[in-house]
């Protein structure tokens, strides 16, 4: 019999363990990355879109799960593992399409058409699971080889209200909140044209 109570048990459920943030982070980040994308094809092909997002959740965590032990985690949070990681992505589109009849519409879906897509999505899913590590307190470096500069802006502690700094947590809230807004008022003035 375990010696944890049911609140205990039920709080422990509800929290998130440490490995559960990365994934969330990485998840979010494609998602965020592909749906421009996925956006622009969703009219002349939707079922390839809903397939974009699918395989965009798919390879989001490819770059920490080639990290610990395969290559270093500079290389696979950088362009050049964006790249790779869509590269691999690519690979498996070609053989896809190179072994089953895939139709867009009336036409036949081509190996090299599949291997285009299938970059294209690989490599947004990683680099936005890349762009949100940096926006964690992860340290990346988002534009290596072209850049050596690494950096990352600590967003959880900035809006934390248990931060101990409060200026810093007052204006990260503001800021943030002024992007949402904008963002938001942009969309809808766009959707009122």
């Amino acid at each position: 019999m375990s010696s944890k109570t049911a609140n205990q048990q039920m709080v422990a459920a509800v929290q998130s363990g440490p490995n559960t943030t990365p994934r969330l982070t990485a998840t979010l980040g494609a998602l965020l990355a592909y749906a421009p994308f996925g956006w622009w094809i969703a009219d002349a092909y939707p079922a390839f879109a809903v397939a974009g997002g699918i395989a965009a959740v798919g390879v989001a965590s490819i770059p920490d799960k080639l990290s610990p032990w395969i290559i270093p985690d500079e290389w696979t949070h950088s362009l050049l593992g964006a790249a790779a990681v869509g590269g691999l992505v690519a690979a498996a589109g070609w053989l896809i399409a190179d072994n089953i009849v895939i139709y867009a519409g009336s036409r036949i879906v081509t190996s090299e058409a599949a291997a285009q897509y299938g970059f294209a999505v690989g490599g947004l899913a990683a680099y936005g699971h890349i762009l949100a590590d940096g926006l964690t307190a992860t340290d990346v470096r988002p534009l290596w080889p072209i850049s050596e500069r690494e950096g990352s802006l600590d967003l959880p502690a900035l809006v934390d209200p248990r931060n101990n700094d409060g200026r810093i947590n007052l204006v990260g809230t503001i800021v943030i909140v002024a992007l949402a807004v904008g963002v938001m008022s942009s969309t809808v003035t766009a959707t009122m044209l």
